[in-house]
């Protein structure tokens, strides 16, 4: 295993293949994956959110440029986002009742 930073690539010499992680934007230190090999670059992006919050940068995922296959999904695709204040309520909610 090996310790990474957001947009700190890695290769894989044995099959030359560089993986490189960057901010999902959904978790504190989630990610998507950028995986490239010779001119092919993929992009594994599971959960990730490009809006920006209060607490998490948003993710980069739009600064990539034309991948040659994209995996995803679209568990929250139909989902309502609540109001931003709503969301800033529980989350300090969530974080008084962890500290108390």
């Amino acid at each position: 295993f090996y310790d990474l930073r957001y947009d700190q690539p890695i290769t894989l010499t044995n099959f030359d293949i560089e993986l490189t992680p960057h901010c999902a934007g959904h978790l504190i230190g989630g990610s998507f994956w950028k995986i490239q090999k010779e001119t092919d670059k993929l992009i594994y992006a599971v959960d990730y959110n490009h809006g920006k919050e209060r607490h998490l940068n948003p993710s980069k995922i739009t600064m990539i440029e034309r991948p040659s296959l994209m995996i995803t999904d679209a568990y929250n695709a139909l989902r309502q986002n609540s109001k931003r204040k709503t969301r800033d309520i529980q989350l300090f909610k969530t974080i008084q009742e962890a500290v108390h």
